[in-house]
């Protein structure tokens, strides 16, 4: 619970330094000849503090909010505006907070509103443009900006560039290993990040693999970090290990050392590891870079020798508007902020020339631990995803009902755990296969197994070899708790359509997940007879693949087989002019494909040019200020070698996004049967925004139909023809899909 804090002062706030209360400063409020009067609760005035923090956060276009620490702000608002206890005292509190940053903002009890606003005129206007959700830090697809003002536009990418180098497994095997190493962060945006990371490689999949998630380094001055492995196996290919730069900042890392050392032993040995402080020549010599839009420099700031590496986010300056529409000068809107209080915030102010404003030093900001940091986090996620999420009109949910659900839910928090679960819970809500939440904490580890349900029963479809439960086993019980409830808990915290939701719980068999090293106590049936396991949820023990099969094959004569997750897109380009020549092909998309979206112009016979992504343009808030799309589509057109043999296509929940951006294809021009199930039906850019405490959410930015304009969002590419799994056929092993597709493409069965 936030407690009422005994303190006033933005600053004093800030840092937790309180002392005697004093009294609010501005003298009370009147409506008309009467004091405003009522009590508030923290409910009511953190709910009208949040909405207030929204409108004025990315809507009201003054350069002072424009160059605000509004992190920082949301940490201390979230202390200040509960120090009151009656309207009055809430009032008072937002213009304290607000006014600085939006001078012409006018609060006012609901009772006695202000003369109304003059009507919007033409002229040159300063004022916000949002083409999606632009002020994070991954921003390929999204822009925000004001009119009339310049704004910096970050290198394209996902928001992070990952350094790597690797050894062969033989060099070390049967031992641990240790990476250490020493990073900073330039600490000019909150969002930066560094953490050392290490895989070891299997033939297929990886036996140990930790990114310091939990462990981030975000401090300007150097800080050591390491990651140490398990003893590495027979079977391991390589130890691959290096740096994540994060953020629209600058990264700094040096000296990197590797070691090893016996699997009991307590004393480590250095193993040679080239350029591993960056002094050998060039800094890059033994490093590879894998992301885009950051700079990779040599510097002289160093943690020790001469030379290190510096991860820099590429940012340019542009001016010009973002799109034409914008609101005029002097536009207003007007919203119920909750306890008997409104606002009404200007959108356009008239053009005039900068304010000679300094950058704010960004001061470091509590962890999670502290209430208000928590709070803080759960409105400014709230916020983003009213004001930008691009699917309200298919959800449906109110969301000032939201606001409340998600501040009485992080009241209750107490610590950074307990904040996961809460933004976790406000994510589901937007029922997007792309929304997660992720933050400093350590991951959860689940049971190597892979499950299906199949009439309520709840059954293993694979598991590694020797391991106490087989396929074919039903899953009664995990932990005491009945199957059916453990996956109704967890669904709980998971975003999406209900196919991908079960696909995530089952398929990945987070039905089972827990803390790493605890056991879990499971109930299967196996013919019919009940047993009890205890299981320990270990780290790096994967499930494997249900179906071992080469990614191209033929599997019978004059029928291909091509599994899109798995084949190169340089092996498949390849394998077109054989593909092209078959008499029959079955293309399984049950996954992310690895190729390009060229392979599908091979199987079109015309040019296209749908419009079937759109980017919203927002001008005012709570995503009623939609005044246009950005339209896009991939406008392909056929290429040679045609295919020209009987094509069915296999699909499901595993494909999401891209997976389904070709799935729509083969559905809008009928390139062929579509077997399986229904594919996740979440599709377009991410966008990500980061939160107080080091956590962030994860969601889609822009809004995708099917290629005829149909809903996709939360429905997805559906099959023409069904297959329902069955209890036999997974204990035989039969892959039924792949079966009736090839029932279908067997050129002695196809009526021509």
């Amino acid at each position: 619970m936030l407690a009422r804090a005994p303190c006033v002062g933005l600053a004093a706030l800030l840092v937790g330094a309180c002392g005697a209360r004093s009294s609010i400063s501005e003298p009370p409020v009147t409506a008309g000849e009467r004091t405003i009067e009522g009590s508030t609760t923290d409910l009511e005035e953190l709910h009208a503090f949040a909405k207030l923090y929204g409108y004025v956060r990315y809507f009201h276009p003054s350069d002072e909010a424009a160059a605000a620490d509004w992190e920082a702000i949301a940490v201390a608002g979230a202390r200040r505006i509960v120090q009151g206890s009656t309207r009055a005292e809430l009032l008072a509190a937002l213009h304290e907070i607000f006014r600085p940053l939006a001078p012409t903002l006018l609060v006012f009890p609901i009772e006695a509103p202000p003369p109304p606003a003059e009507p919007g005129r033409r002229g040159r206007v300063i004022a916000w443009q949002h083409e999606g959700y632009g002020l994070g830090f991954n921003t390929s697809a999204y822009q925000s900006g004001r009119t009339r003002r310049p704004r910096m536009l970050l290198g394209q990418g996902p928001g992070h560039i990952v350094l790597t180098a690797s050894i062969p497994a033989e060099r070390v095997r049967g031992k641990r290993v240790r990476l250490r190493g020493w990073a900073r962060v330039e600490g000019s945006h909150r969002s930066e990040m560094a953490r050392l990371w290490m895989r070891v490689e299997l033939p297929k999949g990886d036996e140990f693999y930790d990114y310091t998630q939990d462990r981030p380094i975000r401090s300007t001055q150097w800080q050591a970090s390491s990651v140490e492995s398990t003893p590495v196996g027979p079977e391991a290919t390589r130890v691959v290990f290096g740096g994540v730069a994060v953020g629209a900042g600058g990264v700094y890392f040096d000296d990197f050392t590797l070691e090893v050392s016996g699997p009991d032993a307590s004393t480590w040995t250095e193993v040679t590891l080239d350029n591993g402080d960056f002094e050998s020549g060039s800094p890059f010599d033994g490093w590879e870079f894998e992301g885009s839009g950051y700079a990779v420099l040599e510097v002289g700031d160093t943690h020790g020798g001469g030379a290190a590496l510096k991860l820099e986010r590429l940012r340019h300056k542009v001016r010009g508007d973002v799109f034409d529409e914008r609101p005029s000068v002097g536009e207003t809107f007007e919203r119920d902020l909750g306890a008997g209080l409104a606002c009404r915030v200007v959108l356009g102010l008239p053009a005039s020339k900068p304010l000679d404003i300094l950058p704010t030093k960004l001061e470091p900001l509590p962890d999670a631990s502290d209430p208000a940091v928590r709070v803080a986090a759960a409105i400014i996620g709230w916020n983003v995803l009213r004001h930008f999420y691009p699917y309200h009109d298919v959800i449906g949910e109110d969301w000032e009902q939201v606001l409340d659900l998600v501040l009485t839910d992080v009241l209750d928090d107490s610590g950074p755990e307990d904040l996961l679960l809460t933004l976790r819970r406000l994510v589901h809500r937007l029922h997007d296969g792309h929304g997660h939440v992720d933050g400093p904490l350590e991951p959860e580890v689940v049971l190597p197994l892979r499950l299906v349900r199949i009439d309520d029963v709840f059954v293993v479809t694979a598991a590694p070899k020797d391991h106490p439960l087989q396929r074919g086993d039903e899953l009664v019980s995990i932990d005491g708790v009945s199957s059916a409830e453990r996956f109704e808990q967890r669904a709980a915290f998971v975003s999406g359509s209900p196919q991908w939701i079960e696909y995530v719980l089952l398929n990945w068999a987070r039905i089972t997940e827990g803390r790493a090293g605890t056991v879990a106590r499971v109930e299967i049936l196996r013919d019919d007879v009940s047993h009890m396991f205890e299981l320990e949820r270990t780290p790096f023990v994967s499930a494997p693949e249900e179906f071992d099969r080469p990614y191209f094959d033929t599997l019978e004569p004059d029928v291909l087989y091509v599994d899109l997750e798995r084949i190169p897109g340089d092996e498949l380009a390849q394998k077109m002019d054989v593909i092209a020549r078959a008499k029959a092909v079955i293309i399984d998309v049950r996954g992310y494909p690895q190729a390009d979206k060229a392979w599908l112009r091979h199987f079109l016979t015309k040019p296209e040019r749908a419009k079937w992504m759109f980017v919203p343009r927002i001008i005012r808030p709570d995503y009623e200020g939609v005044s246009g799309f950005r339209e896009v589509g991939w406008n392909l057109r056929p290429a040679n070698p045609h295919v020209t043999g009987q094509v069915a296509f296999i699909t499901g929940p595993a494909a999401i996004s891209y997976a389904e951006s070709l799935m729509g294809y083969v559905e809008a021009h009928r390139l062929g049967p579509i077997v399986g199930s229904a594919t996740a039906g979440a599709n377009g850019n991410i966008n990500k925004v980061m939160l107080p405490g080091g956590f962030w959410i994860r969601f889609t930015g822009m809004k995708v139909t099917r290629i005829d304009g149909r809903q996709h969002h939360n429905v997805g590419v559906q099959p023409t023809h069904p297959v329902e799994r069955t209890l036999a056929g997974i204990r035989a092993g039969r892959d039924e899909e792949l079966e009736v597709a090839l029932d279908l493409v067997r050129p002695a069965t196809v009526t021509r």
